[in-house]
């Protein structure tokens, strides 16, 4: 038997298609073909659902059968199989024909399919960040490169997108994005290198003779001369080109595939793939990708003055509803100066109207702090935080503010385990302070206000809970838009606040109304 093998062996090493011998569902044999496209050495001995972990069950089902008992000695089927190397991060998808050999088993004849199921794979992947990340990876650019970089790295594909610019008179090149994902350590090493030199410059087209195709054309190119021109343009830093250009050689880095990226019908960018499988096949999914990038940084524009619209009209209605807060409190306090001459001169207590001068002036500085909080760009400083000691510190705040009274017309219970989160403690603070603001506000007399934290997924559910009236639907819908409220001398942010200040950390805050009380969930993202 054994020798029956080695001389099938023999045989199959004539072929130019890889070829298997597999009994029982291990490998009896393999040609050189095979050896060679999967980097192994030997693979006799092994089982086969080793070199392909993702084996269909019916395909590793009818291997592991005696091929002697096939129905017919002639019976053959096809399948697609992805082999991985066991030494080397090698990958090797076949489309095979397993033919019953009798006795001697089952012979797998090969055609290798890597380039299509590569592409097919990536094509598939690529598609899926809309669906994974929604709206995110559509408009944001920085976000779709981050977010496909694990895709091109799995493929052992580098990246460059180059960003061309005005250089005075003449068009240039300035690399805008890139990572190094190569297969082999020279070529990590030597890319870094190439990267670390070009990075902060801007190149002239001239220097960039593919690049400038590119952009000319307004067509993908797919070159084999990475070498001689990465050699010349490093060679000007006062390298020798002949041993840039070999090292290029001996890393591999003699292929590339560019396409032009375009924004408003003109090529803005030029997306650089260099690696040693890419080939014709693969423009497929890279000018899907450089379309990508394209709708990516229009909407993006297109978001960004919508968003710009949206601040303007904001502020507007801010300007309007900040005039009419204004205008009532300086109305009492020019009352209150006018009556505090005459009474001053009458020798009558000003007491009373000193209490509404402090009254108004609190109302005029929570305003504005509101607008502050509401309006001005936050950089929080996301730190792991205990969160029962910001929870006691914002209470212990607001009852500073409003003074025993309300307090001791309330019941406040608290329920808080010892959650850490993932937070900003100053704005996080300031967040819930308008929160217990807003629950004792709603909170009838005598009423209890109730503060609990739980552990949910991902998050800790921080909920404040108050036993006033439920919300009417109307008012359910507006309750966090910007100067809506319900109260006559409310300024209507107090709850715009607490969201941007959440959201701006991580967070989401939800409104849960009951049909006997109301409470509002932080959710706060835990380490």
């Amino acid at each position: 038997m054994k020798t029956t093998t080695v001389v099938h062996a023999q045989i199959y090493d004539a072929l130019p298609d890889p070829v298997l011998l597999v009994r029982g569902g291990v490998v009896r044999a393999a040609n050189r073909a095979f050896l060679g496209a999967l980097g192994e050495t030997c693979v006799e001995g092994v089982r086969l659902d080793e070199l392909v972990p993702d084996c269909p069950a019916d395909v590793l089902r009818r291997l592991e059968r005696d091929a002697s008992d096939a129905v017919s000695t002639h019976e053959t089927y096809g399948a697609r199989l992805v082999f991985l190397g066991r030494h080397a991060p090698t990958r090797l998808a076949l489309d095979v024909r397993v033919v019953s050999a009798g006795a001697e088993g089952w012979v797998l004849v090969g055609h290798d399919a890597t380039e299509a199921t590569d592409l097919h794979e990536t094509i598939g992947l690529l598609s899926r960040l809309y669906v994974t990340r929604k709206s995110a990876a559509m408009v944001d650019v920085d976000l779709l490169l981050a977010e496909s970089r694990p895709i091109f790295e799995g493929l052992g594909w580098n990246l460059g997108l180059w960003a061309i610019v005005s250089d005075g008179d003449r068009l240039g090149a300035r690399l805008a994005y890139s990572f190094v994902a190569g297969s082999s350590e020279a070529e990590v090493s030597l890319t870094s290198e190439v990267i670390a030199a070009l990075e902060d410059r801007t190149v002239p087209l001239d220097h960039l003779p593919n690049i400038r195709r590119v952009v000319e054309d307004g067509h993908g190119v797919l070159v084999d001369d990475l070498a001689s021109v990465g050699a010349a343009l490093l060679g000007r830093n006062g390298m020798s080109v002949a041993e840039i250009e070999e090292r290029l050689r001996s890393a591999g880095l003699v292929r590339a595939a560019m396409a032009p990226v375009f924004v408003d019908e003109r090529v803005a960018f030029v997306l650089m793939f260099t690696g040693l499988r890419i080939t014709e096949r693969d423009f497929a999914a890279i000018q899907l990708f450089a379309a990508m990038i394209s709708a990516a940084e229009q909407l993006g524009a297109v978001s960004e003055e919508m968003a710009r619209q949206e601040r303007h009209a904001a502020l507007g209605q801010m300007a309007a509803q900040l005039a009419h807060e204004v205008r009532n409190p300086l109305a009492v306090l020019y009352q209150c100066t006018a009556q505090i001459r005459h009474r001053q001169r009458d020798g009558r207590d000003i007491g009373e109207l000193v209490a509404m001068i402090e009254d108004e002036s609190r109302r005029l500085d929570r305003l504005v702090n509101d607008l502050v909080h509401f309006a001005a760009p936050l950089a929080p400083r996301i730190r792991e935080t205990s969160l029962d000691p910001i929870v006691r510190y914002a209470l212990d705040g607001v009852r500073a503010e409003l003074g025993d009274g309300p307090f001791a017309a309330l019941v406040v219970k608290l329920d808080l385990e010892d959650h850490v989160v993932l937070a900003d403690a100053v704005l996080l603070r300031q967040a819930l302070a308008h929160l217990f603001h807003n629950a004792i506000g709603h909170a009838e007399k005598g009423g209890v206000v109730e503060v609990t934290a739980r552990r949910d997924g991902a998050f800790v559910r921080l909920r404040v809970r108050n036993d006033g009236a439920p919300l009417a639907p109307d008012v359910a819908s507006r309750v966090f838009e910007p100067f809506f409220s319900t109260k006559a001398r409310g300024s209507g942010l107090g709850l715009a606040v607490v969201r941007r200040l959440v959201e701006d950390q991580g967070g989401r805050v939800q409104l849960e109304s009951h049909e006997t009380s109301i409470s509002f969930a932080v959710l706060l993202r835990c380490p």
